[in-house]
C-alpha cells in the first residue's frame, strides 16, 4: 500500500517550490549599465557607447529632441 501526503503537506510543498522558482528566475534576470551621454566633470572616465534604441516620436514628445553628438 502506498502512503499519501497529507493534502495540507501537498500545498506547502507546491508553494515552496513555486517561491523557490521565482527566486531563480528573478536572480537570473541580471543587470548591467550602459553610459550613452556622460557631461562635466570627470566624464572622461566613462566609456560612452551609442544608444541602441532609436528615439521614436513619443520619446521626442516627451524627453525633447537629442542633438546629435559630433
Amino acid at each position: 500500500m502506498s502512503k499519501r501526503l497529507p493534502p495540507k503537506r501537498v500545498l506547502t510543498i507546491g508553494l515552496l517550490l513555486q517561491l523557490g522558482s521565482a527566486a531563480v528566475l528573478a536572480l537570473l534576470g541580471g543587470c548591467y549599465e550602459r553610459v550613452t551621454s556622460a557631461k562635466g566633470f570627470g566624464s572622461d572616465q566613462y566609456k560612452v557607447e551609442e544608444r541602441y534604441q532609436e528615439s521614436s516620436t513619443l520619446d521626442d514628445w516627451i524627453f525633447g529632441k537629442e542633438t546629435k553628438r559630433p
